[in-house]
């Protein structure tokens, strides 16, 4: 699983897009937790002292509220 550590919170599935994930980001400290996601501030691996926040959505806690999701995404558009 390219090296990655287990990191607390959210449990991401193994699959290709995951690994592909962990080449490009280190995730550094989770900034905030909601019903069915948290935000987490990560540093580029391929430029050192860029960092971005990422959003990771729990898809087991979302069956049935697939509408929130199309709501957040909305949200964050804007």
């Amino acid at each position: 699983m390219l090296g990655r550590r287990q990191q607390p919170g959210i449990k991401m599935e193994n699959t290709f897009a995951e690994g592909l994930f962990w080449s490009l980001w280190k995730l550094i400290l989770i900034s905030e937790r909601g019903a069915f996601s948290e935000v987490r501030l990560a540093e580029s691996k391929e430029n050192p002292g860029q960092m971005f926040a990422v959003k990771i959505i729990d898809k087991k806690a979302l069956k049935g509220k697939e509408d929130s999701l199309e709501n957040e995404i909305k949200v964050l558009r804007r």
